[in-house]
């Protein structure tokens, strides 16, 4: 008597000898231990899903065999419960190749592709997921955020951005290695009009930890989509709105930055090794780090006005009245691709100073991107850059801790991350030294040669008078020697070979390349082979 054709849902583990017709969706190759074996993802007529796993033995028969979008015949496996730590069926079962399955009939089935089901990003976000199960999700790329464009030495590539869908709901998305680079690879080529449409199947939802909730890619089972031609990818782009704001995403900045505020956690914060206060960042004769408390007293206005336009390729300044837009290094850009630069007066105690703030920390301190903000303003009749909006008013007098990098060369300091908490305050005005440490340089430094396919979005512009965040108005203390104390001068004049530790004895400052400002470079160190000198203050 001929078996006959079982459907997917009647399937149980009583035995092994079943008979289905099956079209192959999905199929992909996974290393575990060495070995590399295949998995791939069934559906039957009736729409039911379910997750075959094709051990190494049978791998390279029927790896050519077996073709996605492919209907066969297939008999004799077995069943189990589906106890993979990622399943790509929800299907309580899972089935497993044995050296007598048979795959027969290719072709001979009429079975249709089931409708994608996308996860909505609302339910994500509501917590209505589980952490074994992978989903498909769809979206527009709304705005890129922290980017390693190049591999190195324990750096993976990475892409992340945030994702929008039809319900205008957003959730950040990152993407690794591969998919990383096809990513970096389609933003750089892309000439496109209209959004970057991305759709991920088999994504991994990843908790709120150490970084905000996020989907991501496996490394062997997701399906990276962009802008393809396809129904899904279609029917999204033609039920988004027709609004200018949104096309005008269309060519995105992708860039390499060497830190994020939101990769930045407070014990990074706490456990960086320099951590001092204002009027010593600003006797530093290196490129340094630096971790500090300042009170922001105001937004200083300049020529510049509050945004730039930002070539898509590079991150750099685009030049022009109208469009194409362009950057010193010839990049055209169509579109107005709007970034914040806010100059900050800031101070602590005696000490003044201006902290340069890029895009995305002044995006994520005011709460709106700026080509939003700039809309808004355009919309009230507002088009002169130099009509600062009222909502960087309320910037002022509040006292955060900053992350900062400061330039000695040009005297900048620009901003890499901030917080705001009191207590995260104390904390680092706890670190401060009692006394002023003045950290000599190496004798030697080495500085990587700048990579031209590679720039910040933040350290970007200018001409070289106009590479300081300050130009106009630079503070009277970029340079604040200590006084000598009165002990210190009677110890003088009674003793005039006494060696009185200054400022002035440190080693000449390296000299970096001409800028652009967004050359990687190695942070200040201490010689390993000399004292740091100490200046101690007088007691009042």
């Amino acid at each position: 008597m001929l078996r006959p054709v079982a459907f997917l849902r009647d399937i149980n583990e009583k035995k092994d000898f079943w008979k289905v017709a099956v079209k192959v969706t999905d199929k992909w190759s996974v290393v575990k231990d060495g070995m590399e074996h295949m998995e791939m993802v069934i559906v039957d007529a009736k729409g039911t899903d379910i997750q075959v796993i094709i051990p190494t033995a049978y791998r390279a028969e029927y790896e050519k065999l077996i073709k996605v979008n492919s209907t066969y015949t297939l008999s004799n496996f077995q069943v189990f419960p589906n106890d993979l730590v990622f399943k790509a069926s929800d299907n309580k079962y899972k089935l497993k190749w044995t050296g007598g399955t048979t795959a027969v009939d290719a072709n001979v089935h009429d079975i249709p592709l089931p409708n994608m089901k996308f996860k909505p990003l609302a339910e994500i976000i509501a917590g209505k997921w589980r952490a074994d199960l992978l989903v498909h999700v769809i979206g527009y790329v709304h705005e890129i955020g922290y980017c390693q464009v190049m591999a190195g030495t324990g750096k993976k590539l990475q892409v992340n951005f945030l994702m929008k869908d039809l319900s205008d709901i957003s959730l950040n998305c990152t993407l690794w290695e591969d998919y990383a680079a096809k990513f970096i690879k389609f933003n750089n080529e892309n000439k496109e009009t209209g959004p970057i449409i991305v759709m991920l199947k088999y994504g991994k939802i990843k908790e709120e930890g150490k970084y905000p909730l996020s989907v991501t890619n496996t490394y062997s089972a997701t399906k990276l989509l962009i802008n393809e031609d396809i129904a899904e990818i279609k029917r999204f782009r033609e039920s988004l709105p027709k609004d200018d704001q949104l096309m005008s995403q269309t060519q995105l900045v992708c860039t390499q930055s060497q830190s994020s505020s939101q990769f930045i956690t407070d014990d990074d914060l706490l456990s960086n090794p320099l951590i001092m206060p204002l009027a010593d960042i600003l006797q530093l004769q290196e490129i340094s780090y630096c971790v500090t408390v300042a009170e922001v007293e105001k937004v200083n206005s300049t020529k510049f006005g509050w945004y730039y336009f930002a070539c898509f390729k590079c991150g750099k300044i685009a030049k022009g009245d109208n469009p194409p837009y362009t950057c010193e290094s010839g990049h055209n850009t169509e579109t107005e691709i709007v970034r914040y630069k806010l100059d900050l007066n800031v101070s602590y105690e005696n000490t003044k100073g201006t902290f340069v703030m890029w895009d995305r920390e002044a995006t994520q301190l005011l709460g709106i991107s700026a080509a939003q903000l700039r809309t808004n303003m355009i919309q009230a009749g507002i088009t002169n850059r130099l009509e600062y909006p009222m909502l960087l008013d309320g910037i002022g007098e509040k006292t955060y801790v900053f992350k900062v990098k400061w330039q000695p060369k040009w005297k900048t300091t620009s901003v890499v991350c901030y917080r705001d908490a009191d207590a995260l305050v104390n904390l680092v005005k706890a670190k401060f030294p009692n006394a002023k440490v003045i950290p000599l340089l190496n004798e030697s430094v080495g500085v990587d040669k700048p990579n031209d396919n590679t720039s910040l979005t933040e350290e970007v512009t200018m001409s070289a008078q106009e590479l300081s965040g300050t130009a106009e108005n630079d503070p009277d203390t970029l340079s604040q020697l200590t006084p000598i104390s009165d002990k210190l001068q009677l110890k003088l004049n009674k003793d005039p070979s006494f060696d009185i530790p200054t400022p002035m004895t440190l080693v000449q400052p390296v000299m970096l390349p001409n800028p652009p400002l967004f050359e990687e470079i190695i942070p200040a160190k201490q010689s390993s082979s000399k004292r740091v000198k100490v200046i101690k203050t007088e007691k009042k």
